[in-house]
Formats: structure tokens, C-alpha cells, sequence
């Protein structure tokens, strides 16, 4: 059976209050007895298609750790390890359950229940819902009663709803939105020698301040507009000028949970969906006309939410075989408020969730998670065998300075929005214009550059491409150069025009005329011919 562990949702809850074990995991095994898709493994295998098999009845075991006497610091770098690997383990998907429960106890009240499952199960809205009927069953147990539970449409309903949807029109839709795109430029971050194989991911996170989220919060009040959009609309500008292209697409999650099925908000199960946005970055475009727009192509996808992905790759122009696109964004909008505080537990009858984590790795190159609290928190998820991790950390300041100027509400055009941070404009307007160096003036540049060819003559002195030349090679063709032009009348005062594209010869040239007592007139080849004539003159 195939281990798969890409999707791998896992959970982590440190918990205060005199908590049960055994209440605890008779309470997941009646949630899990509740929920048919909690009790389902998936075979494919030697079938025209995939099939999902629900068990009549699941057993599942919580897993019990005692760190009572560790340190800490131990402690918590135990738990990094036993996460880390629970998600090289995996799942095999064709054995229920698809979901895992340890529990690390590291005090006399204090613990972490950590939950594992896939994602093929849930969604994060669904994990909020079975987290709660979780809890209540516990309550119910202390008090020797009988959970009482909200009656919930079942999941096959949903795939029932799925298999009426028109294809057809699907079809149509996306036709038009991808027409005339034919893949996305790959990211100009990847490190210079990665291949198209994942690796191990990491991660890293900035959260904004609690000023410039409630403006951003009270931004999108004002426009009428929601805080997912801006984030997309920031994600999307950085693309574009990262990738230097204003037509960009990239993978957005839809909730798929539609209007017209009763009772689907409160359904368990997976119905999230992963989409293509196609935005076109404009420069001299309104900022609010141009999210507006964004925002109103969101509400047109959601008519054709449940889509396949697979089946949109299909009806793209994008080459078989090629990824239509390589970053996805997660809004994390789903209920996490109301599990803060649990019935159960210490005599003052209270669970407490003291920290709640959450950690899922997909199959893209980069995920951006977006998660708005009290600070919108910006999570990206990446291959670090194709990005390093400076690379990703300067990706993230970027994409908080946009969204700090759309926090402002200022009217700008989209080119007008930052993308340096202060200290990158510190760097380019100041440090790197800090040039001032001692000179030796009774020299010349020819003379100053042969004593480094003395000093270092197998020194790599020139690079184009792959083209490398030591000093001693530069030395000795600038010289060759050097002496046809002497050959030609150069000499102090005769200018020499150098036409050419940044190259080693244009290089070469340069120094050559110097090494012939001359001086050059650099003339770029892209200039109009009346252009590059008046210089001529002129010289």
C-alpha cells in the first residue's frame, strides 16, 4: 500500500485542566462513529476510478506520553520530533482511520494533543466543527450523559450535489478565463541550481501589527470589499513584479461549500477546492477599481467552484505535463474563536487551549497561508531544496509593505504601491552609493589594472554565462586590442566610439582603448540612429 504524505494536516493543542484520557477517546470514537467520512479509506488501484470505502466501525487509539519530568525545553523539542516524524510516516490510504491522536502530557494540568490527519477527510472549516462535537462529547461523559449533538446533513449528499453539477458550463468558463495562457514564468527566487524535484519544506511567518490590521480590516469595510481580496491582490502584484510579467495566475482554495445545499456549512467532510486566479497587474490602474474587480472575478469562480482542477488543466491552453501554477494562497477564515475555551476538565469545569497550531504541506513549490486575527498572520510553506530560506523572509517583508500601503486607503495607481522596505532603499540610496575609496592619482588605470594581473594572474578577473577569464587572459587580449588601435592613430585626445551590448568584448574594448592612451565614447546600440549620429558629431 503506497504511504502518501503530501496533504498531511496536523494539529497541535496544548491544553490546561485535569483532562481524562479515556473520556477523551471514547469522545473521538463517537464523533468518529458519527461521521462516515471520518471512517473512510480510499483505493484506486487496478479501477477505472478512484473509490472511497467507509468502515461500519473504526477503532482508534490515543497514543499516551508522560514528559512530566523533562525539562521544558525538552519537552517541546520531543514534540518537534515526534510531529516531524509522524509526517514522514504518513498515511496509506487505503487503511482507516486516516487520522492520528497522541497525547504528551507535561504537567499536572498541562497538555498537548496533537492530531493528525488527511487532508482527504477535512477541510479546516470541518476540523473546527469536529473539534467542538469532540469536546462536547467529553463534557457529556464527565456528567455521565449522553452528548446532545446538532444533526448534520451526511457527506454523501454533498457528493451526490457534486455529481448533478454541469460540466458543460464549467467547461465553457474556464476556456474563456485561461484563453491565451499558456503557463506561468517560473519564480525568479529559486536557487540557481535546484531541479523540478520537492524536497524537505520549512517554513517561515511574519504577523502584521494590531494597528495596520484593524485599518486593513477597516479598509475593506469602508470598500466593501473583504480581506481575502487584498490579500490577493497583494500576492498577485508581488508576482507580477517579481516575475516582471502583468499577466499572472496562480492557485487560490474556494470553500466549495455551495448556498443551494442545505445545511452544507455545518456539513463534515472535504469540500475546500484549489483554483486558478488569473489577474492582469495594470500599472496605471486604481488600486480599488483594480481589487474591486479582482474581487468581483472571485464571486463569478464561486458559480464553478466545484470544478476539478485536474479536469481545468485540461481545458487551458497550458502544455500537458506543465503546472498551471507553482504558488497557492490559503485564506484561513474558519472558526477557531469558539475552541478557545471548552467545557470539561478542572473543577472550575473548563478546558483551556492555550496555543493552537496547524502545519499542512502541499504539493506546490510555495504556500502562502493567510490567517486573520487579531494580527493577520502571513505563513509561507516551501521546497527549501528550490528556495532559500533569506529569499523567502525577504518575500514576506514585501508582501507586508503592500499590504501596509493598501492599509492606508490612499487613491494610487497599482506602480505607485512600494516594494522596497526602508532598509533596501537604506542599501540602495545610501550604502552602496558610499564608493569613496583612497586613489592612487599618479596612475593610470591601465597601470593600476596590470599591477593586479601581477598579483593575481589566474584570478577570475571577467565573467559572461558560463565564460570565465583570469586577469593574465584579460591582460593579454585588452594588450592585442590595445596595439591594433595604436596601429590605427589612437592615441591621447582621439576619442574611439564602442558600440556594442554589455559582453566580455565590450569589456575588453573599453580597456583597450585606455591601454592605447585614447578615450572611449560608450554609444548604446538601442538608441536611434539620429541619436547615436548627434553623439558622434558632438565628440
Amino acid at each position: 500500500m503506497a504511504i502518501e504524505s503530501a496533504y498531511y494536516v496536523q494539529s497541535s493543542y496544548e491544553i490546561e485542566g485535569a483532562l481524562s484520557v479515556a473520556w477523551l477517546q471514547e469522545a473521538w470514537q463517537q464523533v468518529i462513529g458519527r461521521h462516515e467520512v471520518l471512517r473512510s479509506s480510499f483505493v484506486w488501484e487496478g479501477l477505472a476510478e478512484p473509490l472511497q470505502v467507509v468502515q461500519r466501525r473504526v477503532p482508534l487509539t490515543v497514543r499516551e506520553y508522560d514528559w512530566r519530568e523533562l525539562p521544558e525545553a525538552e519537552a517541546l523539542e520531543r514534540l518537534r520530533a515526534h510531529q516531524e516524524g509522524e509526517r514522514r510516516e504518513g498515511f496509506a490510504l487505503g487503511e482507516a482511520p486516516l487520522l492520528k491522536l497522541s497525547l504528551m502530557r507535561l504537567g499536572e494540568q498541562r497538555y498537548y494533543l496533537n492530531w493528525s490527519h488527511h487532508h482527504l477527510l477535512l477541510d479546516g472549516w470541518g476540523t473546527a466543527i469536529v473539534l467542538q462535537e469532540v469536546f462536547t462529547c467529553y463534557e457529556a461523559l464527565r456528567h455521565g450523559q449522553a452528548a446532545v449533538l446538532a444533526r448534520r446533513r451526511p457527506y454523501r449528499s454533498y457528493v451526490e450535489w457534486l455529481q448533478r453539477q454541469d460540466l458543460g458550463a464549467a467547461e465553457a468558463y474556464w476556456r474563456e478565463r485561461l484563453r491565451g495562457f499558456r503557463g506561468a514564468p517560473a519564480l525568479p527566487l529559486r536557487r540557481a541550481e535546484s531541479g523540478a524535484t520537492l524536497g524537505n519544506y520549512a517554513e517561515r511567518e511574519v504577523k502584521l501589527d494590531e494597528v495596520t490590521t484593524a485599518r486593513l480590516k477597516a479598509v475593506v469595510r469602508n470598500r466593501h470589499l473583504t480581506l481575502n481580496t487584498l490579500v490577493q491582490g497583494a500576492w498577485a502584484l508581488l508576482l507580477s513584479r517579481y516575475c516582471g510579467e502583468e499577466d499572472v495566475v496562480f492557485g487560490i482554495t474556494m470553500s466549495g461549500r455551495p448556498a443551494e445545499l442545505a445545511g452544507a456549512e455545518q456539513m463534515v467532510g472535504l469540500f475546500i477546492n484549489t483554483l486558478p486566479l488569473r489577474v492582469t497587474v495594470t500599472a496605471e490602474q486604481p488600486v480599488w477599481q483594480w481589487l474591486a474587480e479582482l474581487q468581483q472575478q472571485q464571486a463569478e469562480m464561486q458559480s464553478y467552484e466545484y470544478s476539478p482542477l485536474v479536469q481545468v488543466q485540461g481545458w487551458s491552453e497550458v502544455e500537458r505535463g506543465t503546472p498551471l501554477f507553482e504558488t497557492i494562497l490559503v485564506f484561513e477564515n474558519y472558526p477557531v474563536d469558539p475552541l478557545r475555551s471548552i467545557p470539561g476538565g478542572d473543577e472550575t469545569g473548563v478546558l483551556n487551549l492555550l496555543d493552537i497550531k496547524s502545519k499542512e504541506q502541499t504539493n506546490y513549490p510555495l504556500t502562502l497561508r493567510a490567517r486573520p486575527e487579531q494580527r493577520l498572520v502571513l505563513n509561507i510553506i516551501f521546497d527549501e531544496q528550490l528556495f532559500e530560506p533569506q529569499t523567502i523572509e525577504r518575500l514576506l517583508d514585501h508582501l507586508q509593505l503592500i499590504l501596509e500601503a493598501f492599509a492606508t486607503g490612499e487613491e494610487q495607481s497599482l506602480s505607485a504601491l512600494p516594494l522596497l522596505t526602508e532598509a533596501e532603499r537604506q542599501q540602495l540610496l545610501t550604502a552602496w552609493n558610499e564608493t569613496a575609496a583612497p586613489y592612487p592619482a599618479g596612475e593610470t588605470i591601465a597601470e593600476l589594472f596590470e599591477a593586479q594581473v601581477a598579483r593575481t594572474p589566474e584570478a577570475v578577473a571577467l565573467r559572461e554565462g558560463k565564460r570565465e577569464l583570469s586577469y593574465q587572459q584579460v591582460n593579454e587580449q585588452a594588450n592585442q586590442l590595445g596595439h591594433q588601435l595604436r596601429s590605427l592613430g589612437v592615441g591621447p585626445e582621439v576619442v574611439v566610439g564602442i558600440c556594442l551590448e554589455r559582453s566580455a568584448e565590450m569589456v575588453l574594448s573599453l580597456l583597450a582603448v585606455l591601454k592605447a592612451g585614447g578615450a572611449y565614447l560608450p554609444l548604446e546600440p538601442g538608441y536611434p540612429q539620429e541619436r547615436l549620429a548627434f553623439m558622434l558629431e558632438d565628440a
